[in-house]
């Protein structure tokens, strides 16, 4: 009983989704007066429907995942533009499907064309873009799931955007630094490396062998960087990564900080959007970005449907703090939960900036100390051929 929203795209054998798994199938009068002409004799007629073919009734969707070119990737920043666009439209009441198609082509033009084929096999969005997992991190799918379930979409892909905008700010600004430090240091340690292993300081045999070890570090440090970012998107290194991060001193508390703020942030609409407390803590588990909290975030959501109180079910976690916790309990007595969970986000924010800021130091010299080892190495090499 309910129109169709008017502007809504459909092509012949798209889905309207009416609920969980119901679904009808939009097949236009005039696809099927097409089907029910007689078959043209001549050849003629056959050319030119071979040159315009026409949608076979009832036939099933391609099950054939579309791919993106090969080569193409989303950085941070188109990811995060694309999310606000989304949002912004969604927001004016557009159809998800345009909205997706016309918010790609305006920042991920190279995913336009898949995104909006699969989105119009009758998947929801979460699920679409859950097929390009090598492009969109566990975090950005998660909170999409989020809100797609909870029905508050458009307001968590704004609070995705606003986070992927700042964490590309952190990592700009960690790249400049890193541009001059590890060439420098590449630069001092080879230079030393050459002088303890006896070459002489003259114009032309110093300045070669400089000049290749440089050279040799640099082919060194790319082949690393690259091999680093292809294991990265393999599912057991990213959970190794997590663990090993976690337990480094300032950074594991930084980051600990950040996917707390990140899950109350998920958290608050989606118990004010009138989601049963485990169902909403499932789902903000999975918008932390990482795979270690996610799990234990998972295992507090059991202990909320088994009927614990979300306190108790959450401090185990290590993810709160006392002050955050205590809030938590304010909330559950005074039935304002949602709106101290905003407000505790808001304050983790805080601290995890601050945290990251203290930890901005390590993960400069870690970056550092690894050039510094390959500026060792690539020297050695280069001395060792020339001898």
């Amino acid at each position: 009983g309910n129109p169709i929203p008017q502007g809504t795209f459909l092509r012949p054998n798209d889905f309207i989704l009416l609920g969980t798994g119901v679904a009808l199938r939009w097949l236009p009068v005039s696809v099927l007066a097409k089907e029910e002409r007689p078959a043209p004799a001549p050849e003629a007629d056959l050319e030119a429907e071979a040159a315009t073919p026409e949608p076979e009734v009832c036939a099933e969707p391609s099950t054939e995942i579309p791919r993106p070119e090969p080569g193409k990737e989303a950085t941070t920043s188109q990811r995060a533009a694309f999310f606000a666009d989304l949002a912004g439209r969604l927001e004016r009441g557009e159809p998800i499907r345009r909205a997706v198609e016309e918010s790609a082509q305006a920042f991920l033009p190279a995913l336009a064309g898949p995104l909006h084929e699969t989105l119009g096999s009758g998947q929801g969005l979460a699920e679409t873009l859950a097929r390009f997992s090598e492009i969109f991190t566990p975090y950005e799918l998660g909170m999409v799931a989020a809100g797609e379930e909870a029905g508050l979409l458009d307001e968590l892909l704004r609070t995705l955007s606003d986070s992927l905008e700042a964490e590309h700010r952190a990592r700009r600004r960690r790249l400049r630094t890193a541009g001059w430090t590890c060439p420098f240091l590449a630069l001092v340690v080879t230079a030393l490396c050459l002088g303890l292993l006896g070459v002489s300081p003259g114009p032309a045999g110093f300045g070669s062998a400089l000049g290749l070890s440089l050279a040799v570090t640099t082919l060194l440090v790319l082949s690393l960087g690259l091999t680093l970012k292809a294991l990265q998107r393999r599912h057991w290194f990213s959970r190794q990564t997590d663990h090993l991060l976690d337990r480094l001193p300032l950074i594991g508390s930084a980051l600990r900080l950040q996917a707390g703020e990140r899950f109350l942030k998920a958290l608050g609409p989606l118990l004010r959007s009138g989601l049963p407390a485990h169902r909403g803590a499932l789902l903000a588990a999975g918008c932390t970005g990482s795979a270690t909290h996610t799990m234990a975030l998972r295992h507090a959501a059991d202990r909320i449907e088994k009927g614990e109180p979300v306190l108790d079910s959450l401090a185990p976690t290590g993810l709160l703090n006392a002050e955050v916790l205590a809030e938590i309990e304010k909330g559950e007595e005074h039935g304002d939960l949602p709106e101290r969970l905003a407000a505790s986000s808001a304050r983790l924010e805080e601290a995890s900036h601050t945290a990251l800021a203290r930890a901005f130091p390590l993960l400069i010299l870690g970056p550092a100390l690894l050039v510094a080892l390959l500026s060792a190495l690539s020297t050695a090499l280069v001395w060792l051929a020339s001898r």
